[in-house]
C-alpha cells in the first residue's frame, strides 16, 4: 500500500491487519520513529526500511516491511542504483518493494530499467511507480516509459493489477512479475483512512510449486500420411503450386 502520511493511520493499519491476517505488509509511506510503528503479531524489519535521501528529512515515499511472526525473512542486498527499494527473499520468492516519485529524474527510470534486468526467477516487484501513462493491457505509454515497458518484456515478466489504485482513475500501484502462474488473486482492498491510493491484496504461493500436468500432443505418433491425405481432400485437391501465378502485386 501507499499509505501517504503512516503517522496517523498505525492504528487503523493494525486493525486492518488483525482481519486480515497477511503474511506481509509493504508500505510506501512517509515515516516516522520505528518506535510508533509497532502493530501487534508482526515484525518491522528495520534493516529493510529505506528512507527517502534525496528530499528534505526524507519526506515521502520512505519503505517499510512487515511480516507476521516467525515468518522466515532474510534480506538481499541492492544490487541496482535506484534510490528507493528494497529486496527480500520468503521461500524460493524474491520480493522487491518499490516507489517511483512522479518527479524523479530520468536516471531514476533507467535504475528502474536495471531493476527489471537483474531480477531472477520467482521475482515479484510491488508498488507505487507513478506512470500513469503506461496502458499496461496494450503496451502502448510515452517516449519516458518505452525503455521500461520493453525491458518487462524482454524479462518475461506480466503487470496483473488491471484496476485503477488511485482515485483519479490511474494504475500507479503495480505487481511486476515472472511467475503470473504462481499469483491466485490480486485484489482492491479499499483504502486506508485518507489515502488516495487502494491497498493491494496479493495472494502468492510459495514453497515448493508444482504446477499442474499439462496434457500436450505427441506428434511422434500421429498417422501423417493419412494427415496428408486428409489435408488434400479437404482443399479439394489444390496444386499449390499454381495459386500464386495469376496474382500481382503481393
Amino acid at each position: 500500500m501507499n499509505a501517504q502520511s503512516i503517522v496517523k493511520k498505525v492504528d487503523e493499519l493494525a486493525c486492518i491487519a488483525s482481519e486480515e491476517k497477511p503474511d506481509f505488509i509493504l508500505v510506501t509511506s512517509w515515516c516516522i520513529s520505528d518506535a510508533f510503528l509497532s502493530i501487534n503479531d508482526y515484525n518491522l524489519h528495520t534493516d529493510l526500511r529505506l528512507d527517502r535521501d534525496d528530499t528534505a528529512l526524507g519526506r515521502g515515499g520512505g519503505l517499510l516491511v512487515y511480516s507476521k511472526i516467525g515468518t522466515v525473512v532474510t534480506k538481499l542486498e541492492n544490487c541496482v542504483k535506484f534510490n528507493q527499494y528494497c529486496c527480500f527473499s520468503v521461500s524460493d520468492i524474491t520480493v522487491y518493494l518499490v516507489y517511483r516519485s512522479p518527479n524523479a529524474p530520468i536516471e531514476e527510470m533507467k535504475g528502474l530499467v536495471e531493476l527489471v534486468q537483474s531480477a531472477g526467477k520467482n521475482s515479484i516487484l510491488i508498488g507505487d511507480f507513478n506512470l500513469p501513462e503506461v496502458d499496461w493491457s496494450t503496451g502502448e505509454t510515452t517516449r519516458r516509459s518505452k525503455d521500461l515497458v520493453d525491458a518487462v518484456e524482454d524479462a518475461l515478466m506480466i503487470q496483473l493489477v488491471d484496476f485503477p489504485t488511485h482515485v483519479r482513475g490511474n494504475c500507479l500501484d503495480l505487481v511486476l512479475t515472472n511467475m503470473p502462474e504462481r499469483v491466485s488473486e490480486v485484489s482492491d482492498l479499499g483504502r486506508l483512512g485518507s489515502s488516495d491510493h487502494v491497498m493491494l491484496g496479493i495472494q502468492v504461493q510459495t514453497g515448493h510449486y508444482h504446477p499442474a500436468p499439462k496434457l500436450v500432443k505427441n506428434w511422434r505418433k500421429a498417422d501423417w500420411s493419412k494427415m496428408k491425405e486428409e489435408s488434400h481432400r479437404l482443399v479439394g485437391g489444390v496444386e499449390w503450386s499454381h495459386c500464386g501465378q495469376n496474382v500481382v502485386g503481393i
